[in-house]
């Protein structure tokens, strides 16, 4: 069951939208009778968080501003109460 919220590194957020992007990690290699094979080794998920009509001093704004400019991993919680370790990027 969705929560509508978010935890990032202990902090509890609200943000409009989150978004998920799954991508599969694995080795691609050519059998010998020219097939392509994939070696399926993990899943990397990628969130994308947005917020709409948020003033620019709110909370969950500055929040998430300080926390993605830290670049050691953190714990977060995803809206159905899944726990993770992250690193975030640009």
């Amino acid at each position: 069951m969705s929560t509508g919220y978010v935890i990032l590194d202990g902090i509890q957020i609200h943000p409009t939208n989150v978004d998920v992007e799954e991508e599969r990690i694995g080795e691609m290699r050519r059998m010998a009778d020219g097939t392509l094979k994939m070696y399926h080794i993990a899943y990397k998920l990628k969130w994308t968080l947005s917020w709409d009509n948020v003033h620019q001093d709110s909370y969950d704004l500055l929040v998430a501003r300080v926390k993605y400019r830290t670049t050691t991993p953190m714990s977060y919680v995803d809206e159905n109460g899944n726990g993770y370790t992250v690193i975030t990027s640009p």
